[in-house]
């Protein structure tokens, strides 16, 4: 990851094999990995938390 995606200083660990996984699919799919994604990847829990409620809205029933 290059550049700050953040106002906060919330320090860069080590990625998970899920998160690498899904930034590589992203990577993939988008040709990138979204900001909102790398500003959450700090806390997987945070993270899963974000892309559950992102998939559920994106790709949910309607109606």
């Amino acid at each position: 990851m290059t550049g700050k995606i953040s106002a906060l200083d919330l320090g860069q660990g080590e990625l998970s094999e899920a998160t690498k996984t899904y930034f590589a699919k992203c990577e993939e799919k988008l040709g990138l990995v979204p900001n909102v994604l790398r500003a959450y990847a700090f806390d997987d829990r945070k993270l899963r938390a974000f892309t559950d409620m992102y998939n559920d809205l994106m790709l949910g029933e309607s109606g």
